[in-house]
């Protein structure tokens, strides 16, 4: 079993987990959705919530995530869907992610696959410092 997640989804804190009295250990999540030149709508943005709360399992330390979502114009004048995420851990380490293809759906979903990775890969590397295999 995991730690506790206390999430706060813009200020307003969510309580993850089972037990919750029990298990003492408890860690803060502040999730901020975001958007540049287009509204966001209450199914993307529940999208987006869900998709970045699954990146506490990579990651214990994360402190708070943001996500900017943006609908601009490229160098060709064509509108484009980005997304950016920043995830902000203890000890200053910030971890960020863009993804520009596709929807926005499928723009979360790339920039979440690409904070994977680097989550993974950074805790690897500090929890297998003292004992390389």
């Amino acid at each position: 079993m995991g730690k506790l997640t206390d999430l706060k989804y813009n200020q307003a804190p969510y309580t993850r987990g089972q037990n919750a009295e029990l298990r003492g250990k408890e860690t803060v999540v502040i999730l901020t959705v975001s958007s540049r030149h287009m509204e966001v709508t209450p199914p993307l943005k529940t999208y987006a919530e869900e998709k970045a709360g699954k990146l506490h399992k990579y990651y214990d330390l994360i402190q708070e995530i943001e996500i900017v979502l943006d609908n601009g114009k490229d160098k060709t004048g064509t509108h484009k869907t980005r997304v950016e995420m920043i995830v902000n851990a203890e000890h200053k380490n910030t971890f960020v992610a863009h993804h520009d293809e596709g929807d926005a759906y499928a723009c979360i979903d790339g920039c979440v696959h690409k904070l994977e990775r680097q989550l993974s890969e950074h805790k690897k590397k500090f929890r297998n410092r003292k004992h390389p295999e």
